[in-house]
Order: C-alpha cells, then structure tokens, then sequence
C-alpha cells in the first residue's frame, strides 16, 4: 500500500476537523477516495480504475457448453486522512435510466475498516497530522496507508435486468468512526454492459 506524508496536506485536514464534517466537502478531506481496482478473484468481467466492462448476456459456447457468467466484483481503494479509523457501512449504487433500481449494499456496525492515520515509529499510536505525532519535542511523519475493500457490485439479477450500454454508474460510499460520525464519497464508474464472449473457443451466433 502507498504511504501519504500528511505534512503537504495539513492545512486540508485541519480546516475539515474545524468544520465537523460529517456531510458535504468536509468528507472528502477526510474519506478519500482513491480509484477502482479488479479483485484477484479471477472473474472474466473487468474492473479497471475508472471504467469497467460487464457481460450482461448468458451465452452458448460453440462446444456446447453455456458460457461463464458470475456476479462481478470490484475493489475500492480509499485513504482515511483522518486519525479515527472508518467503518464502511453502506453502498448504494445507481445506473440511470438502465432499467435497475437504486438499490443499497449494506454492510452493517461490523463492516470493513478504513484505517486513519498511524505516527510513524509508533505502532498503534492514531494521528490525524504530523503534530499529533510530538514525543519528547520532536515531531514524527503521520502517515496514512490506502485500505483496499473488495465488494459484490453487480449480482446476477442485476446484470440480466440492465439495458445493455454505456452508464456512468454512481457509487456513494458510506462510512462512520467510532463517534457515530457520518463520511460518506461518491464517485462514478464508466461502465460498459454489453455481450462480451467469454467462451475459449467462441460464442455461438
């Protein structure tokens, strides 16, 4: 995982922990979003750092055989510039004008964590910036690691419910510290759903 210095950032982080955040720009100074990543899970739908492309039609392969179709999977890469550690709690995704829903991904109190930042030389000690981090008059780096999830994105109903094309899928991603304080992200994912063959040997026509 990269490592972010806070020193170039500490005037951001300080002006988001001076408005309370919780809501509007102030979230995006502390839950960051990084980019999109494939999941090393094998599947034949591909996630890439802004776009993807999703097979949306169940096919015959020219042997005989039905054609590989699975739910596809996504990693978000995130950087929590706070010192608190996130729990990401929820998911909601929308496709406009593709024929889904909205529809949410719930992943509750016990959800996977954003880790805030940790002072460098002491393990387990929380920090938020460099200042956080003075021992003895001396003032070590905060740093502040990416935290990579890995989550269902498209299941099956939704893949076979699109109208293949091109969508600018929103995905707003919501998490909370140990306050009970709300940070939520959105970003979009340029999204292809269309009939890819995913046979060796070809599709059948």
């Amino acid at each position: 995982m990269r490592r972010v210095n806070k020193l170039a950032v500490t005037w951001l982080t300080m002006a988001a922990l001076w408005c309370g955040c919780g809501s509007g720009a102030g979230d995006r100074l502390i839950l960051q979003f990084v980019n999109f990543q494939d999941p090393a899970n094998g599947q034949l739908d591909t996630i890439g750092q802004t776009s993807a492309q999703v097979d949306v039609v169940r096919d015959v392969c020219t042997d005989g055989s039905d054609e590989p179709f699975t739910e596809t999977d996504a990693a978000a890469v995130f950087v929590n510039q706070g010192a608190s550690d996130l729990v990401l709690q929820n998911i909601k995704v929308t496709i406009p004008n593709s024929g889904v829903p909205t529809y949410s991904i719930n992943l509750g109190p016990a959800g996977p964590v954003i880790s805030g930042g940790r002072c460098a030389g002491e393990l387990g000690r929380s920090c938020g910036v460099d200042l956080d981090c003075v021992v003895n008059g001396m003032t070590s780096s905060c740093i502040h690691t990416e935290s990579t999830i890995e989550f269902k994105l498209f299941d099956i109903e939704k893949k076979l419910l699109v109208t293949p094309g091109v969508y600018d899928v929103a995905i707003t991603f919501s998490a909370q510290d140990a306050s009970e304080e709300n940070f939520n992200v959105t970003t979009r994912l340029r999204t292809t759903f269309t009939d890819f063959c995913h046979c060796s040997a070809g599709c059948q026509a």
